[in-house]
């Protein structure tokens, strides 16, 4: 029998939620409500069946879970304690022109009423609420009841009285003597005290008509017209924001104009609504559009007494750049639309007609009353005219000329009324002495040249071997000892006896070299040829001396019987020579394990640049698959796609090892340095400066790396290769076994042979 319950129960479930998303598509914010309110009976039949227990836990458990699925489902909003969908906005509301719309398409506005404060005095009670009566003090009482259906609450210990219809303020009076009589005398002696606030608010049904979204509304009993407004999504495109009326008992109750609100911030008309209520949104009778150099071009609508100036003052004033001379009307007659003109003193008596579209025109932006200056002037820019504004009078405002200015000559420019422009001759040091003067006219413009834009400063250069190479300006009477010191003298291995200075002139090909002199100088700088003038446009170049190179340092690192920095006894001293001089290499070191890191771009090698590395085959087998890979990209043929895949795994693989790789370091390997140290060897190397020789110690090892299935360390246990690619579990399917090479403890490398397929 319990099993058959449960099938009803779940089958009437899912009718309702098919029912719900059926209605969906006609009305969301309906579907949600009556959804809500099936899954509240939902929840009473379930808790009625459980008070009586007909159901297992195993059964009220899945009931509840169906029920919890549905109710979300079927939500499209927020809930409140209590379960009713008390939202905002139900659908999205279209965006107008019209003044006020976006009130209502805002949806951080909602004028929805909060439930958790204290309802006021002289709230209505009515069935559905549920009243909280609490008595503190000598005696206590904590209850909440519910209004009745026929407005009355039973109070405990009290009995029952009538609650509908009347305020909480009065409710609480009669409450009150209610319990004085019934034993609670504290009351009336003060030893206690009574409050008497609303629990729970009732629902009500409210209709709004005109809307964007017309309907029923259901909402707390404190909700108030704006809150229904809201809901609704406010006026649709053609209703009215000023004689919105609230129809109670079939009678008008009050007009809202929204227009108090929007502009003034007034909600004397945001009253509080009651059941079944009606808001009814007529159409708007006069709208009117603003357009031009208003704050708020926007469409309004106007009531029957309301002129141009009430239009103007709801479109908030005029904009700094308006003329507010007169406005324009343009308003549709018969064959067309016809265009009148009225100035400020008819804003009084005009009113606009439904349709109308009143124009504020934007001034210019031409600037009036301006003097301008411009060139060798302290404050170059526009300067306010004065009738007898006078040219001495700007200057003196400009701050003056500058020391670079072009005292003997300066342009005034004159642009007339119509359109004729003249060009006024002055001498700038004649007006600042006062020897002559004369007034300006408004947009004059006052020009003082600047010497430094018509002569630009000249210059000579010095490279070479000096401290502060550069250019610098040129004066007349600088000498190559000028330059020198501006260029902070020279350097510890420059030519101190000679400077070349090259003489350039101009030509249709740009600046080509006339000649070539040869200065003699000190290298203290003493006048002797250093006095030699320059001209402009000179370079001096002083050179390297070569015999003035300090001499070359190395390092020595490794199996070597002596360690450390090595200065070279000149400067194509050879690696042999410097191992004998260190002592020789040690009994474990490994002759052909000997290599010399460089940098091919000069400088000391840090221990920390080659050391980023384990070993020379990591960097010598990750510069082999740079290029290897760089020749795969360009290659052809059938194995062009294997590849490319086989680089880029590659890639992956090592991008951690090798990230960083140092490209300006090379390795030079040597072979046998026992035989280079007796002379007996071939392939010797000149040492250069800043290079680290790396003597390695005898191993026994053999790492495999690279398209191998495990990349592992070996003992050498034989010459045959294949023993250990075996011993590192085989190649992969992307290896190449064409290109399997060996690199040999001095990064010398050697790759795999093949003869026929083997």
């Amino acid at each position: 029998m319990r099993l058959i319950y449960l099938r009803y129960l779940l089958l009437s479930l899912l009718l309702i939620g098919g029912h719900a998303a059926f209605a969906q598509s006609k009305s969301e914010k309906s579907t949600a409500k009556s959804a809500t309110k099936s899954t509240m009976n939902d929840n009473a039949i379930l808790e009625k069946r459980m008070g009586e227990g007909t159901f297992t836990e195993a059964e009220i458990r899945e009931l509840r879970k169906q029920l919890k699925i549905m109710r979300l489902a079927n939500e499209d909003d927020a809930e409140d304690d209590e379960g009713l969908p008390w939202v905002t906005i139900s659908g999205e509301v279209p965006e107008t022109n019209r003044f006020g719309n976006a009130l209502f398409t805002n949806r951080k506005m909602s004028f929805a009423p909060r439930l958790d404060i204290a309802a006021p005095r002289n709230y209505t009670i009515g069935p559905g609420d549920a009243i909280n009566i609490a008595v503190y003090g000598v005696q206590e009482l904590d209850v909440d009841v519910p209004v009745s259906s026929n407005g009355s609450v039973h109070i405990p210990y009290a009995g029952t009285i009538q609650a509908g219809g009347v305020s909480i303020e009065t409710l609480e009076n009669r409450i009150r003597l209610k319990l004085i009589e019934n034993g609670f005398q504290s009351l009336k002696t003060g030893l206690s005290n009574l409050s008497v606030t609303v629990a729970k608010y009732r629902s009500i049904s409210v209709t709004v008509v005109g809307a964007h979204q017309s309907g029923n509304y259901v909402m707390p009993s404190i909700a108030t017209v704006f809150h229904a407004l809201h809901m609704a999504g406010g006026p649709d495109t053609l209703g009215s924001y000023r004689t919105i009326t609230l129809v109670r008992d079939n009678r008008v109750k009050d007009t809202i104009d929204l227009y108090d609100f929007l502009l003034h911030g007034k909600q004397t008309a945001n009253i509080t609504l009651r059941d079944n209520d009606v808001i009814v949104i007529p159409v708007s009778d006069r709208d009117v559009e603003v357009e031009g150099g208003v704050k708020q071009p926007l469409v309004f609508e106007l009531l029957p007494q309301e002129t141009m100036t009430d239009l103007l003052r709801f479109a908030g004033g005029y904009t700094a750049n308006a003329h507010r001379g007169s406005v324009d009307v343009r308003r549709y007659g018969n064959g067309g639309v016809f265009i009148s003109s009225y100035s400020e003193s008819d804003f009084d008596r005009y009113v606009p007609q439904s349709g109308d579209v009143v124009v504020v025109k934007t001034v210019r932006k031409t600037v009036r009353n301006a003097v301008y200056t411009a060139g060798a002037v302290e404050r170059s820019g526009t300067y306010g005219y004065e009738e007898g504004l006078t040219l001495r009078d700007l200057l003196n405002m400009s701050g003056g000329v500058r020391e670079s200015a072009l005292m003997s000559h300066g342009v005034l420019y004159r642009y007339r009324n119509n359109h004729q422009s003249a060009y006024l001759n002055f001498v700038p040091k004649q007006v600042l002495e006062g020897a002559t003067n004369f007034n300006l006219q408004e947009g004059d413009s006052v020009v003082i040249a600047n010497l430094k834009d018509m002569f630009p400063r000249k210059y000579v250069e010095v490279r070479g071997q000096v401290l502060k190479p550069g250019r610098f300006y040129h004066a007349e009477g600088m000498t190559v000892r000028d330059a020198l010191l501006l260029a902070g003298g020279l350097s510890k291995r420059a030519v101190d006896t000679v400077v070349e200075v090259y003489r350039q002139t101009k030509s249709p090909e740009g600046m080509v070299v006339k000649d070539m002199i040869n200065v003699s100088i000190s290298p203290t700088l003493d006048p002797q040829g250093a006095e030699t003038l320059l001209h402009e446009n000179d370079l001096l170049v002083v050179r390297e001396d070569k015999q003035k190179r300090p001499p070359y340092t190395v390092y020595l690192d490794g199996e070597a019987t002596n360690t450390g920095p090595y200065m070279l006894l000149n400067y194509e001293e050879r690696l042999s020579s410097l191992l004998l001089r260190s002592g020789g290499i040690t009994d474990i070191a490994n002759p052909n394990g000997v290599f010399v890191v460089r940098n091919e771009y000069g400088g000391y090698v840090e221990e920390k640049d080659f050391n980023a590395y384990n070993d020379v085959a990591i960097l010598k087998y990750n510069e082999y698959n740079k290029r290897r890979k760089a020749t795969l990209k360009i290659g052809g043929g059938k194995d062009k796609k294997q590849a490319l895949v086989t680089a880029a795994n590659e890639e992956d693989y090592f991008e951690d090892a090798f990230d960083g790789a140092i490209d300006a370091v090379s390795i030079i390997s040597v072979s046998d340095v026992n035989a280079l140290m007796t002379g007996d060897g071939k392939g010797d190397v000149i040492l250069k400066d800043g290079d680290r020789i790396i003597v390695q110690p005898n191993r026994n090892t053999i790492r495999v790396k690279g398209e191998v299935n495990n990349d592992v360390v070996l003992s050498f246990m034989s010459s045959d290769l294949r023993v250990y690619i075996d011993k590192a579990g085989g190649l992969k399917e992307t290896a190449d076994k064409r290109r399997i090479f060996v690199i040999e403890p001095n990064g010398q490398s050697k790759m795999s042979t093949r003869f026929f397929w083997n």
